[in-house]
């Protein structure tokens, strides 16, 4: 596994927002619709490179999120490893020439 300052700076920046429990602010933090930012468009490089598409680097990706929130019981906020994980595939995968494909992925995503 290589090197991603990118993505960890935004797992850090995330998790700040996170242990604030500031919804408003992790729901402006993430970013869906292109186009995306330079810094957004330099992650979602670092994301095809070190953990392009596969089950193992899902789950590799799914261990990154773990540490975003603190183990506890219950909480609605136990869930949200598991989404930043789908959300960081969605980036990773998102298909800006096909629209229809993309649309499909963000319905998965906000399940």
């Amino acid at each position: 596994m290589g090197q991603t300052p990118v993505l960890d700076q935004f797992l850090s920046s995330l998790q700040e927002l996170v242990q604030k429990r500031d919804g408003a602010k992790v729901q402006d933090f993430l970013q869906l619709e292109p186009p995306l930012s330079e810094i957004y468009q330099r992650m979602v490089g670092e994301l095809r490179q070190h953990y392009a598409l596969g089950s193992k680097t899902d789950a590799q990706l799914l261990q990154r999120c773990e540490p975003l929130v603190p183990r506890s019981k219950g909480g609605s906020w136990t869930a949200f490893p598991t989404f930043v994980k789908l959300y960081l595939i969605f980036l990773r995968d998102m298909n800006t020439d096909n629209l229809l494909e993309t649309y499909n992925q963000l319905k998965v995503l906000l399940k």
